[in-house]
């Protein structure tokens, strides 16, 4: 979620100046929430003030695309489109995974906005048909990392697939924590299952370093302590 304008177009002016200092100095790539669809918004905003490269990557929508950035290659999906098999989403994913050299980008990232995995009471398994239909393709290609948001809080998983830990499978970072006017979430389910590496309710940002080919650095920073009733 961006603006929250949900309906209020001069919301994404007041966003925009915000945000100016750094979308002004880094390239800011996007993934559309619901904020940005729902309350009338049905992404007319959002595609006016966010293009993203789709046509560069063989994609017929905004929603979602794909780009090459340094060593990795990131797949930008849209939980609020069709995945089910025949879909414009799926087929198109699947031919982009199945052209990504691993030599070129090593790094295979994915970013959504609603998590498949979340052990957070809030949007409990809202996006389970997407998983089922894509988490397959995910897995196949070797996935290394999937960013997702929509949960206000902040969790990140071991490697993963099909709610089992597995080496094979990608790790998972809920990032929804960056500050909203709803609060954080909660409550989370309990217990803490054995997936779930790390999770808060509170507010902070995450930074991703790609060392080489082999390591990378995840770190998540609290920037406030929204929420007393963590795990």
């Amino acid at each position: 979620d961006l603006a929250y304008a949900d309906g209020w177009t001069p919301r994404w002016d007041s966003y925009g100046r915000m945000a100016e200092p750094l979308s002004s100095a880094v390239p800011v790539m996007t993934a559309g929430g619901n904020h940005e669809i729902g309350s009338g918004e049905s992404w007319v905003s959002y595609n006016a003030r966010y293009p993203m490269p789709a046509a560069a990557s063989g994609s017929a929508s905004n929603q979602w695309w794909s780009a090459d950035i340094g060593p990795a290659h990131v797949v930008s999906l849209c939980s609020y489109a069709a995945t089910a098999a025949g879909s414009p989403q799926r087929e198109w994913l699947a031919r982009d995974l199945a052209a990504v050299d691993r030599s070129r980008t090593p790094w295979l990232i994915v970013m959504m906005h609603a998590p498949w995995y979340s052990s957070n009471a809030k949007h409990w398994e809202e996006s389970e048909l997407s998983r089922l239909d894509l988490e397959p393709l995910l897995v196949g290609a070797g996935v290394d990392l999937v960013i997702s948001g929509h949960v206000h809080a902040y969790e990140r998983t071991l490697p993963m697939a099909k709610y089992a830990l597995t080496d094979c499978g990608p790790v998972y970072v809920n990032g929804g924590d960056g500050g909203n006017r709803e609060g954080a979430a909660l409550p989370y389910r309990v217990p803490q299952p054995e997936w779930s590496a790390f999770r808060e309710a509170s507010f902070g940002v995450g930074s991703l370093k790609l060392a080489n080919v082999t390591h990378a650095l995840f770190r998540w920073e609290r920037t406030a302590c929204e929420a007393p009733d963590t795990h």
